[in-house]
C-alpha cells in the first residue's frame, strides 16, 4: 500500500506535467489577439454604458483631440481599475487653470488661465457666468468677484478648472512717515476702502503720535506697512524680520533710502540673461526671461558692481546719494564702478566727496579721478585741479591736472558760446 508521501509526488508530477502540456500549447497555438473597443472624444460618452458591459479582458482605446470631461475620466479609471485595458492617445490642447483669493477688505479673487494663444475662455462658477477672456501669448487673467464652489473654463473645446480658494481675511495696515498731509491722506485713502490702519506718524524726533505709540509687526496682525519716508527707522529691527516671514512692504518715495530697509529695498534692474519665448505646441513652454536684480546695499562683489553700472546707464537719479557713499567703499572696483555712474549721471556732488575722501598723497588714486573731476566740471571741479596743478609734489600729476582744467576750461567755454 503506498503512502501519502507517494501519492503527493504522483500529483506533483502529474500537476508539472499539465503545466508543461498547457505552456507547449499556448506556445504552439496562440489565443487570438485581445478584442479592442475604440472612441474618439466625441462619442465617447455614449460608449461607455457599453464599454462596461464588455468581457474583462476587452481593451479599450481613447482617441482624443481634446481632453474629455472629469465624469468621462473618472468612468474610464474605474473601468481600468475593473480588469480592463484602458489607453488613449491624441495632443489635447495644454490648458490649465488657477484660483486664489485677493488680500482686499472688498473681497473678490484672481483667475489665472494659462492655454494656447488666441484661444477665447468663457469662466464661470455655481453662480453663473463670470467673465470671458482671449488669451494673448503666454496666458491670461481675470479679476472678479468671490468665487463660488467650484470655477470651470470652457475653451478650446474642453472644459478645466480650480476649486474655490478658502477666504482671506485681510489684517491691518499700518501707515508710517513723518506727520504730513500724504500721510494723511494714504490712510485715510486705505481706510475708505475698508482697510483697518494703524497710523505711526513722527511730530519731532522721539515723539510718535498713532494708534499705537510701537505697533507689533506680527503677520497675524498685520497684512503690510506703507512707508512714506525716511522715518520708518522709528519701527525698529523688527520691520526686515516681518518682511522676511511674509509681510507686505511699500515704500514710497525717498523711504527706499532708509538704513532700516537697507537689505530689503528695491535693487537695479541688470542685462536680460534670458530672452522671451512662446510656447509652441501643447508641451512647448514659453518664457519671459529675466533681468537680474541686485540691490545696491548689499555685499560687494560682481553683481553690485554690475549693479552700479547699470545705474549710469538707465540714469536712476534716485541712487545717487548710495552711489556718493559708495566713492569711500574699500573695494576699489566698487569705487570705479560708483566713480563712473556718477559721471554718467552727471553730478557734480561726486566732486565735493573726491576732494574730501581722496588723499593728495595717494598718487594711483589721484591719476584716476582728475580726468573724471574734469569731465564733471564745475567751479569746485576748476578749483581744486588748479590747487592740485600748482601744489602737488609730483610732476605727473601736476601736469595731468594742468591739462585736464585746461581741456575742463575749454569745453565750459565752448558750452558758453561767444560772448555778446
Amino acid at each position: 500500500m503506498r503512502s501519502r508521501r507517494s501519492h503527493f509526488e504522483l500529483a506533483s508530477r502529474v500537476a508539472a506535467f499539465g503545466l508543461l502540456g498547457w505552456m507547449l500549447g499556448a506556445a504552439l497555438f496562440p489565443p487570438p489577439d485581445r478584442r479592442t473597443e475604440s472612441a474618439s472624444a466625441t462619442n465617447l460618452s455614449a460608449r461607455l454604458g457599453a464599454w462596461t458591459r464588455a468581457a474583462s479582458g476587452t481593451a479599450l482605446h481613447g482617441d482624443f483631440a481634446v481632453a474629455p470631461p472629469p465624469w468621462e475620466v473618472a468612468w474610464l479609471a474605474a473601468l481600468n481599475r475593473s480588469g480592463h485595458a484602458v489607453s488613449w492617445s491624441g495632443a489635447p490642447p495644454a490648458v490649465a487653470m488657477s484660483v486664489e483669493q485677493l488680500a482686499d477688505p472688498v473681497g473678490g479673487s484672481r483667475i489665472a488661465i494659462a492655454a494656447p494663444p488666441g484661444t477665447s475662455i468663457l469662466v464661470r462658477d455655481a453662480e453663473g457666468i463670470i467673465d470671458s477672456v482671449r488669451v494673448a501669448r503666454l496666458g491670461a487673467s481675470v479679476l472678479g468677484p468671490d468665487v463660488v464652489d467650484y470655477v470651470v473654463g470652457i475653451g478650446a473645446g474642453q472644459l478645466f478648472g480650480a476649486p474655490a480658494p478658502d477666504s482671506a481675511s485681510p489684517r491691518a495696515i499700518v501707515v508710517v512717515g513723518s506727520a504730513s498731509w500724504e500721510g494723511k491722506f494714504i490712510a485715510s485713502a486705505l481706510e475708505e476702502r475698508g482697510w483697518t490702519v494703524i497710523t505711526h506718524f513722527s511730530v519731532a524726533p522721539n515723539v510718535v503720535v498713532g494708534q499705537a505709540p510701537t505697533p507689533q509687526l506680527d503677520t497675524s496682525r498685520v497684512s503690510a506697512v506703507v512707508a512714506v519716508d525716511t522715518s520708518l527707522g522709528t519701527l525698529g529691527g523688527g520691520i526686515a524680520r516681518f518682511v522676511r516671514s511674509g509681510g507686505g512692504l511699500v515704500l514710497a518715495g525717498p523711504s527706499a533710502a532708509s538704513r532700516s530697509v537697507a537689505l530689503l529695498a528695491p535693487g537695479v534692474l541688470g542685462s536680460r540673461i534670458r530672452p522671451a519665448t512662446e510656447p509652441t505646441g501643447p508641451i512647448g513652454l514659453g518664457s519671459t526671461g529675466f533681468y537680474p536684480v541686485t540691490a545696491l546695499a548689499a555685499d560687494g562683489g560682481e553683481l553690485r558692481d554690475e549693479a552700479i553700472r547699470t545705474v549710469g546707464e538707465r540714469k536712476l537719479q534716485q541712487e545717487a546719494p548710495l552711489l556718493l557713499k559708495l566713492l569711500s567703499d574699500p573695494d576699489e572696483s566698487t569705487r570705479d564702478a560708483a566713480l563712473g555712474a556718477l559721471i554718467a549721471l552727471g553730478d557734480r556732488r561726486a566732486v565735493t566727496e573726491l576732494a574730501r575722501t581722496r588723499s593728495l598723497r595717494d598718487r594711483h588714486e589721484m591719476r584716476k579721478i582728475i580726468e573724471a573731476i574734469s569731465i564733471l566740471g564745475g567751479q569746485e571741479a576748476d578749483d581744486y585741479l588748479s590747487f592740485v596743478a600748482a601744489t602737488h609734489d609730483d610732476d605727473e600729476i601736476r601736469a595731468a591736472a594742468g591739462a585736464a582744467r585746461a581741456r575742463l576750461q575749454r569745453r565750459e567755454g565752448d558750452a558758453a558760446g561767444p560772448g555778446p
